[in-house]
């Protein structure tokens, strides 16, 4: 499930229309030079997004064997949230 996956299936549970904005990586760098001063901002970074593209899927045969694991797909509905 990529996170853009991820996010659309969140907004359509809640019954809103996903929207995208797509920024160069050197805009939000940007950006992230002049959030750094606000408090809030303070522990965002570039990285964030890298995490955001990379593919985090992995095997997970031992945890089904060692602790009986069985992912469940990820599937949201409005009463899942409060």
């Amino acid at each position: 499930l990529s996170y853009k996956e991820m996010v659309k299936r969140i907004f359509m549970a809640l019954d809103k229309k996903p929207r995208f904005v797509h920024l160069p990586r050197w805009s939000f760098r940007l950006a992230l030079l002049g959030l750094y001063f606000l408090p809030r901002f303070k522990l965002w970074s570039v990285a964030m997004v890298d995490r955001m593209d990379r593919d985090l899927v992995f095997d997970h045969k031992d945890a089904a064997a060692e602790f009986c694991f069985s992912p469940r797909p990820f599937l949201l509905e409005n009463k899942d949230f409060p």
